[in-house]
């Protein structure tokens, strides 16, 4: 047993000094003798039980911070994984909302603002496209057989674009 045991055991019970220790132990230990060598084991005893009561406290503790910091790590790479299936599908609407206390704000934020420009330049090519479209069926009526097989080049490649972003939710 060493000295810092025993001064912590002092603290915890209140004595003043080792020996008003030792007199106030005494009476509960029985019968047994008071050599230092019985009182030792006795002190022992204590210490070991209130050893394995605080470790088993800590573990306690530190099983709940785990479990309450996981779930706040945890929780936004699911969503993150979520978001880039959706991504993967070409869904550019989902949008990653996480707690006030979750980690990882920051790669939401940015996962956000990079869906909101690709959001935004992808609108614009389709509406683009769409103009386009409308102007080959325009000039397609008034063009000569020639030229007309390098608008139907145009308007073939302008169908893929359209047929690309059809796959994307906007």
């Amino acid at each position: 047993i060493g000295l810092w045991q025993i001064s912590y055991l002092r603290k915890a019970f209140h004595f003043n000094s080792f020996n008003e220790m030792i007199i106030k132990i005494s009476p509960h230990i029985g019968n047994i003798s008071k050599s230092s060598q019985t009182l030792f084991d006795y002190l022992t005893n204590i210490l070991i039980i209130s050893g394995t009561i605080l470790l088993i406290v800590a573990v306690i503790y530190v099983i709940w911070i785990f479990l309450f910091f996981s779930h706040r790590i945890a929780g936004p790479i699911f969503r993150l994984e979520k978001s880039f299936e959706l991504l993967k599908e070409g869904d550019l609407t989902y949008r990653i909302f996480l707690r006030e206390k979750d980690e990882f704000k920051g790669l939401a934020k940015l996962y956000n603002d990079t869906i909101d420009d690709f959001h935004n330049r992808f609108k614009d090519i389709k509406e683009s496209n769409i103009e386009i479209r409308k102007s080959i069926q325009g000039i397609k009526k008034n063009i000569s057989k020639k030229d007309l097989n390098t608008f139907k080049k145009i308007e073939e490649s302008s169908i893929i674009i359209e047929k690309n972003m059809g796959t994307l939710k906007l």
